[in-house]
């Protein structure tokens, strides 16, 4: 459910302005974005996963997620 993107042309040079990371869940049977949040870079990742599941009501709800999902706090 949850994945990482970089927005290109996000960035921004003369005002030091990194490109956007945004973790993204989305339910890939309809096929469409459940909730999106930034992220300072990709390394906060581990920290945007449970910001992003904590707004959805997963009852009854099979989440899928990469490797980097594994941590026990976001397992939990």
């Amino acid at each position: 459910m949850p994945g990482s993107q970089v927005c290109r042309r996000s960035h921004d040079a003369s005002k030091d302005w990194g490109p956007l990371h945004i973790v993204s869940a989305w339910a890939s049977e309809q096929g469409f974005t459940l909730g999106q949040v930034a992220t300072d870079d990709k390394s906060h990742e581990i920290t945007a996963i449970p910001e992003l599941l904590t707004r959805r009501d997963l009852t009854h709800t099979v989440v899928t997620i990469d490797a980097i999902g594994s941590q026990k706090a976001i397992t939990q």
